[in-house]
């Protein structure tokens, strides 16, 4: 996968800051219809020579080609009161389903990863029967490029119902007060989820550090989590984040993304 860089940016150890409380979101809609709120989003842009400022009517297509199968990265500014703050988005889109990660140069917020955006599946008749499964393959990813990992997922019919699991390995970096540091583990075995009719999957990551020595062995992982949403008409993506309050306090969190 290709990396796009729109701009120069600060150096990748410096402090980020997100913005305002917002939660990470599964976003059911079409790509090409993403809604740069502002509610969510900080940082004005331009993208192929196009000016963006968030806004409840600001929309920027994430199925634009140059987004599709790589990772983005933009960079922008935002200014409160007479504070400017160097901003940073990745995106990465596929055939139904995109990320989206956002994060400002400067204070305390550190969640990284936005939303995750696309029509979602909505019935669980296209999911594998049997002894079949669906592997999906892909990366994640934050705002350090640097540190770009991969990501495995598969689900497969449990019983009545299904279950999604999967792994992430080779998340690599070096951050002020916590060090180098490899990061990998296992998405941990959750039943899929068709609430409200469209289909998504959370549950516990169980991640280990493997240099050692950094503040990541002790608790710096501990309580880690994951949320996918489920994407396209057969379930053809997962997009979604990494996360928990440990994860993201030392290192903002991840998005996955995968295709089978």
């Amino acid at each position: 996968m290709k990396l796009r860089t729109t701009a120069p940016f600060l150096a990748i150890t410096l402090a980020f800051v997100a913005q305002n409380a917002s939660a990470f979101n599964i976003n059911d809609r079409a790509l090409n219809a993403f809604v740069l709120d502002n509610a969510i989003y900080k940082g004005s842009f331009t993208y192929n020579s196009v000016p963006y400022t968030p806004g409840p009517s600001t929309t920027f297509n994430l199925a634009d080609p140059s987004l599709k199968n790589t990772t983005t990265r933009i960079t922008g500014t935002h200014t409160e009161g007479s504070t400017t703050y160097n901003a940073v988005y990745r995106v990465h889109s596929l055939t139904h389903s995109s990320v989206v990660g956002n994060i400002l140069q400067g204070g305390a917020d550190r969640s990284f990863v936005k939303e995750a955006v696309g029509v979602q599946t909505t019935t669980t008749s296209v999911l594998p029967t049997g002894s079949n499964k669906f592997e999906y393959t892909g990366k994640a990813f934050n705002h350090i490029v640097a540190g770009d990992g991969d990501f495995f997922y598969e689900i497969r019919q449990d019983g009545a119902g299904w279950v999604g699991e999967g792994s992430v390995a080779n998340i690599t970096g070096n951050r002020p007060g916590v060090g180098s540091f490899n990061i990998q583990g296992d998405l941990q075995a959750a039943a899929i989820s068709a609430a409200g009719g469209k289909l998504s999957v959370s549950g516990v990551a169980t991640l280990t550090e493997l240099n050692g020595g950094t503040s990541l062995d002790a608790t710096g992982l501990a309580n880690s989590t994951y949320t996918l949403g489920i994407f396209g008409p057969n379930a053809e993506e997962v997009a979604g984040q990494l996360g928990g309050t440990e994860l993201v306090d030392k290192l903002n969190g991840y998005a996955l993304i995968g295709e089978r």
